[in-house]
């Protein structure tokens, strides 16, 4: 996967399919500085929406490479690392789809820790990490 050369748009548009595939109702890209961060999209859940946020983590990809922990040294390229990224979520979302079809999971279940909060705008994981107590029970 290092070597890819598709662009981040290509993979999106990938992403894309496989999210309406699973029933999505809106996609949207996260975009900062004129590049693709991330997909947001919505699906429907009992008798509403959950909104649904996946990053395209590119920085600690590229620091891998930069501390020569891949095979490649390629990327260490902002670029390709971004290309990476994208990549690397689509398969992740491919492995789910599978789960999916089959009917061994919900989309709701699979992509739960990404589910976003309405009110702080706050992903189910980024509220569980900041404050594990609200869900978790001390052993």
């Amino acid at each position: 996967m290092e070597t890819t050369r598709v662009s981040v748009s290509k993979t999106c548009a990938e992403i894309e399919e496989y999210l309406i595939a699973m029933d999505a109702t809106s996609i949207m890209k996260d975009i900062c500085d004129g590049n693709i961060e991330g997909v947001a999209f919505t699906v429907p859940f009992k008798s509403t929406s959950l909104s649904i946020r996946l990053p395209f983590r590119w920085k600690p990809i590229q620091d891998l490479a930069k501390s020569h922990m891949t095979g490649r040294n390629a990327t260490a390229n902002e670029e390709q690392a971004r290309r990476v990224a994208a990549r690397q979520v689509l398969r992740w979302i491919q492995a789910q789809h599978a789960l999916w079809y089959c009917d061994m999971v919900e989309v709701a279940e699979v992509f739960l820790p990404y589910v976003v909060d309405q009110r702080t705008g706050r992903t189910l994981y980024q509220t569980i990490e900041t404050d594990p107590g609200r869900l978790l029970a001390d052993g």
